[in-house]
């Protein structure tokens, strides 16, 4: 009797401090002639712990009520559509009511000031503009910030989807990178959050795109300098779990009227851990546990440089360069058991651990010219691109059978492989009528790729995981398309021509080629 009576009168103690502490605090927005502002918004940050921000809107009378900690002191910012945002940091122990009078916004002769917040998500034609400033905030590396963005979905192996089954294409500054989808998910690892400008989504792609695309398109555009005379920053950033992650850069530029000069620099370092523990049931009365732990490793330098230079006021030549090189070290440990559960006995049980250690390099150039008239009706876009992508990887691995089974095996390989991508394209776009385009273009691209494996198992080739082939590809397209805006609805058709030209050769473990040739219409 005597205990429960004391945790009531603890309780009480507690309940009776706690709620001193919260005092409800009366804010009255109102205008400069004193008429209240109703739904303006109220947004109250603690000063000591930002993650403490509390929200609300005025009602009819202006007034907006909350309770808050006491003991603490909150900034708040107050806006209302037409009006100047109020900010001012305010101490509870002062007062619990406050009138705040907002300023109209300036407006001389035709000329209006509207302040207002940068929209995450907006739509220009058929594309879908992402400004990635408020998800990289949060993120460690260009891949995390793709992953926040709303409508992109990834899965287990890298693949971006939009709104189909089919992964969509991943582009870099407007070009195809033509990598793997682990390869291309360690390359944008390897960017810094900050790197990207904008992220451009075409879902349903247009006859301009290449057909390869069915899957919608991701436009990474990586920003470049900013054409502001000279001007620099640097950011830093990290986030600490078991593992921690860190990225630092620096951004300078130099324009004038006619040139401008960017680099735009940074490395990122990742460490992560992923620890995965499973009981599956084989049958009735046998389990089988597994436990492993992947540790993996990388450090990322990043380099993005070039410049542009307009002789005249119709011409814009340019260059841009992208520099990425990445080394990572993957530990991967497993412990694999069966179980029989009625009697309690593990009767195979067995290790598998893999260490990797691989670089990859990646170098993108880019030519580019565009001619724009005076008018604006008529924009004729050039450009020559080169990239170039290096993968190196050693691995060693170790089976060890521990009950159960007999035969241990120990095995290391390496595998090398590098790409080569040049593309030409040319796009013609001209607006005979205010709201009538008609764009017309070609493009033609060559790949060539080749693959090396080498494995040796218990000091004996394993000839079921060494290869070696070479694959070589041009495709030339062109495409003519127009589009009409309608009552605010863009009208688009148009038609594209692909020429396709594939040539593949294995080596090892046998020789066997390969090749297509064809020419395919789309209409669109």
């Amino acid at each position: 009797m005597i205990k429960h009576l004391l945790l009531f009168i603890t309780y009480l103690i507690l309940s009776t401090t706690l709620f001193a502490q919260q005092k409800k605090i009366t804010l009255t927005v109102l205008n400069k002639n004193n008429n209240a502002i109703p739904a303006a918004t109220v947004t109250l940050t603690c000063i000591s712990d930002s993650s403490l921000q509390y929200s609300t809107y005025t009602d009819t009378l202006g007034k907006a009520v909350i309770n808050l900690d006491s003991t603490k002191k909150y900034q708040y910012v107050v806006t209302a559509v037409g009006y100047k945002a109020f900010n001012k940091i305010i101490n509870l122990q002062m007062g619990s009511k406050a009138t705040i009078t907002l300023q109209n916004l300036t407006n001389k002769g035709n000329t209006v000031t509207v302040v207002a917040r940068k929209p995450i998500i907006t739509q220009e034609d058929d594309k879908t503009i992402i400004d990635p400033e408020p998800l990289a905030q949060s993120a460690t590396n260009a891949f995390e910030v793709l992953e926040k963005t709303p409508g992109i979905f990834t899965d287990q192996d890298g693949n971006f989807y939009l709104s189909s089954t089919t992964p969509a294409t991943i582009q870099i500054n407007g070009r195809d990178m033509r990598l793997s989808a682990n390869d291309l998910a360690t390359l944008i690892k390897s960017l810094p959050p900050n790197s990207i400008q904008k992220i451009e989504i075409v879902r349903t792609p247009s006859a301009k795109n290449d057909a390869s695309g069915s899957g919608g398109v991701i436009n990474i555009i990586l920003k470049k300098g900013v054409k502001l005379g000279l001007a620099g920053s640097l950011f830093f950033g990290l986030n600490q779990g078991k593992y921690g992650n860190q990225f630092a850069g620096i951004s300078l530029s130099n324009s004038s009227n006619k040139k401008t000069k960017y680099l735009y620099t940074g490395f990122n370092t990742r460490a992560t851990l992923d620890e995965l523990n499973s009981n599956r049931k084989l049958n009735i009365d046998t389990l089988l546990q597994q436990n492993s732990d992947n540790y993996i490793k990388a450090k990322s330098p990043y380099a993005n440089f070039g410049g542009s230079y307009m002789p005249n006021k119709v011409w814009d030549l340019g260059y841009d360069a992208n520099l990425t090189y990445n080394i990572s070290n993957n530990n991967s440990v497993n412990l694999n058991g069966v179980n029989k559960q009625s009697l309690n006995n593990t009767f195979i049980k067995n290790t598998n651990d893999v260490v990797n250690s691989g670089n990859t390099t990646n170098i993108l150039q880019n030519l580019n010219a565009k001619y724009k008239a005076d008018s604006g009706r008529i924009e004729w876009i050039s450009s020559l691109s080169y990239s170039y992508y290096n993968y190196n990887n050693d691995q060693n691995y170790g089976i060890k059978n521990l009950l159960g089974t007999s035969g241990n095996a120990q095995g290391s390989g390496e595998q090398h492989s590098y790409r080569n991508l040049t593309t030409i394209q040319t796009d013609l776009t001209y607006k005979p009528l205010k709201k009538l385009t008609l764009e017309v273009g070609a493009k033609t691209a060559w790949l060539s790729f080749n693959n090396a494996t080498n494995f040796v198992r218990n000091g004996v080739n394993d000839v079921t995981r060494t290869n070696k082939f070479a694959y070589r590809e041009n495709i030339t397209a062109a495409y003519l398309q127009a589009s009409k805006t309608i009552e605010k609805v863009v009208v688009k058709g148009g038609l594209r021509m692909e020429i396709t030209n594939m040539k593949g050769t294995q080596k090892i473990p046998t020789t066997q080629k390969f090749g297509i040739n064809r020419t395919d219409l789309f209409p669109y």
